[in-house]
């Protein structure tokens, strides 16, 4: 993981709460559901 992203999640995680694994697999949701969305 890119230390950018490792930060940003961590910044993330300590404001919401969420743990960064969370986050993380609510991001990845967020891409499938975009991806989902292009092929309809």
């Amino acid at each position: 993981m890119p230390d950018g992203l490792h930060t940003r999640l961590k910044e993330i995680s300590e404001t919401t709460g969420l743990t960064q694994a969370e986050i993380a697999r609510r991001g990845i949701l967020d891409q499938v559901k975009e991806l989902e969305g292009e092929s309809l």
